[in-house]
């Protein structure tokens, strides 16, 4: 890129946040922060990175898929890590999952380093002074910014070369492949209890029809009563029998409260299959596991090594300034534990799927994650029949792992994808219609949401002096965390006027509660029975239960972390209160406290108790052919 002459000597400073700002600093950009000043000299680069927010997500998935098909003596990456004729484990790795509230925490960064970089060409700025930022960010951002004429610092010390610790990090290889070796002894150790449970039964069944799902969030009454109920599926198992089937099911064993070890899995399963249920069938993938097969895959992970250390060059490249942010991706998918799990989990449903009878159908909640790639793949290759993924949540813009550039979806090595995918709100169906997915694409109801059709009228006597806060914990500890450290700095009178109803997500429980001045209460209750109770949600950004409770009728309050992009499913609801300060809190609670409830129950989800569109799914209806 030419290198262009500003026309005034301006620096813009960038903070993550207001409070940082120094006094006599004018020009501002903030990185982690909304701009809740009209000065006209104080920007925020995710008002930027959202006002631009398509072509920037085009722009990150191509760079994605490039990086997948570069080439070394006309061999693309993704085919020196083919695992047979159609499938490569790129599809299994943490740069092509693009999960940047978990896996890869760079994404953010990435995209608004992009669209910075892309902002301030159009400036008159001449330097910017950074204030915040990790070292790799930073450098990042400097190289881009370098390339374009405008000089960089951060504070007084510059960033023109690269610190010698990045140097020495990014060639520590070896540590990341032998944290991989221990990591596997561990997770072959703890699942060894699960080791053969329901795999003779499994073998034996005549069921044509496979359920692949997380063990957690099981109704805890009903295991009990050593019967399977879980709330990812609700009634969905049980449609499927009624039209004649029987069901297989494949455990992904998850821990949970009610089942925390896996000892506690094996007994579960086992009496689940010891019950007067004869058309169901429950095992684990870890129930696969034997030596054989874990030599297997060791064999196979070294030859993945070989090509990463061989693409790596290549890779670092086709990355450019980006590397210094996605190597980290690189390393953990080619040479750590990530990578090998994923490769051990595709052994395992090799090894299960050839071990049972041909299935009509298949179903599995569709999050792309990579063992459901691996999943895809064992299935068409030990020869069942049609694949149906489900999309338990509604999508979300920013979630990047339900995204593809669109050449990922032709070629040679094209990411593994259901014969058909079931969404079950209308906002998912035009995502996906954008998205041109080569599969069908079939409306089907929402089976997680189902309670939403069951009566509003509260179950317990609400005292009108005293509102219910319920606050939703998120799947990640330090998101909980971070929301009920939050809530300490709301004043006395804020927390003698609500109580707080407290639900930790099934996988994510914490025991050191100090939430200041409130009184609170825990709960393990099914989310629609709370929703009925309270008055108020207090979300995360990456919560889709703040849909049940916005259709519920409560006031929604989400807290923002800027840190990271918006995966909530309301992030354009203009009725939702999304907080970044203490003073937003309060605030938004202020207001809330005069909110009158009334459930929106809208045309959003596919909502109808008796499933008319599964059941037509499942005998072959007319919907199950539709194709967008």
């Amino acid at each position: 890129m030419t290198n262009l002459t500003r026309s005034c000597d301006l620096t813009l400073h960038i903070y993550d946040s207001v409070e940082s700002i120094d006094k006599d600093v004018v020009h501002v950009m903030l990185w982690s922060q909304a701009v809740n000043s009209k000065k006209d000299n104080h920007f925020s680069v995710m008002k930027i990175l959202e006002e631009n927010s398509d072509d920037l997500k085009r722009d990150y998935l191509s760079s994605i898929n490039e990086i997948g098909n570069v080439e070394v003596n006309d061999r693309s990456f993704k085919s020196r890590l083919s695992l047979n004729e159609d499938f490569s484990f790129w599809w299994m790795s943490a740069m092509a999952k693009k999960c940047h509230h978990s896996t890869s925490s760079h994404v953010a960064d990435t995209l608004k380093i992009m669209a910075f970089a892309s902002w301030i060409q159009n400036q008159n700025y001449s330097h910017v002074e950074l204030n915040c930022l990790d070292n790799r960010s930073a450098i990042v951002l400097g190289l881009k910014l370098k390339k374009i004429g405008i000089g960089f610092s951060r504070g007084t010390a510059n960033l023109a070369k690269r610190p010698l610790r990045r140097v020495l990090l990014s060639n520590l290889v070896l540590p990341h492949f032998i944290a991989a070796f221990w990591s596997l002894f561990r997770y072959v150790w703890s699942r060894r209890v699960l080791i053969g449970v329901g795999v003779s039964k499994w073998s034996n069944a005549l069921s044509d029809s496979l359920i692949v799902s997380y063990s957690d969030n099981m109704d805890a009454q009903y295991l009990a009563k050593s019967q399977f109920y879980s709330r990812y599926w609700e009634t969905l198992p049980e449609t499927i029998e009624s039209l004649g089937s029987h069901i297989s099911f494949l455990h992904m064993y998850d821990p949970d409260i009610n089942m925390s070890n896996a000892k506690e899995a094996s007994e579960k399963i086992n009496a689940l299959n010891e019950s007067k249920d004869r058309s169901q069938i429950h095992t684990s993938l870890d129930s696969f596991l034997n030596l054989n097969l874990v030599v297997q895959c060791l064999f196979d992970w070294f030859k993945i090594n070989l090509v990463a250390l061989r693409m790596r060059k290549a890779v670092s490249k086709s990355c450019g300034d980006s590397w210094l942010l996605m190597e980290e991706d690189f390393y953990k998918s080619f040479f750590g534990f990530f990578g090998l799990k994923n490769l051990l989990f595709y052994k395992l449903f090799i090894r299960a799927l050839s071990l049972t009878s041909i299935k009509d159908k298949g179903f599995y909640l569709q999050e792309n994650q990579g063992w459901e790639f691996a999943f895809v793949d064992a299935w068409r290759k030990t020869g069942h029949d049609q694949l149906i993924g489900v999309v338990h949540v509604p999508l979300a813009y920013w979630d990047l792992r339900m995204n593809f550039d669109s050449r990922s979806y032709v070629g040679t090595y094209p990411v593994p994808l259901p014969d058909i995918v079931g969404v079950n709100n209308r906002d998912s169906l035009e995502l996906f219609k954008e998205m041109a997915l080569p599969t069908n694409v079939i409306p089907v109801e929402a089976l997680r949401y189902l309670h939403l059709l069951d009566s509003n009228s509260p179950s317990l006597q609400i005292t009108p002096q005293r509102q219910r806060i319920l606050v939703l914990g998120d799947y990640m500890a330090s998101k909980t965390e971070h929301m009920l450290t939050f809530l300490q700095t709301c004043p006395s009178y804020i927390s003698a006027a609500y109580e707080l109803v407290i639900k930790f997500h099934p996988n994510t429980q914490l025991s050191n509660i100090n939430v200041g001045l409130f009184s609170y209460s825990i709960s393990d209750s099914p989310i629609g029975e709370l929703l009925r109770d309270c008055d108020v949600a207090f979300t995360s950004d990456s919560s889709s239960a703040a849909l049940d409770a916005y259709c519920k009728g409560l006031k929604v309050i989400t807290l923002r972390d800027l840190s990271f992009l918006n995966l909530s499913p309301l992030h354009k609801a203009p009725d939702v209160y999304f907080v970044t300060s203490r003073n937003e809190l309060i605030r938004a609670l202020d207001e809330a406290a005069n909110h009158h409830r009334n459930a929106i129950l809208p045309d959003y989800f596919y909502l109808e108790k008796t499933l008319p569109r599964w059941k037509s799914l499942l005998t072959g209806g007319e919907s199950a052919s539709k194709i967008i």
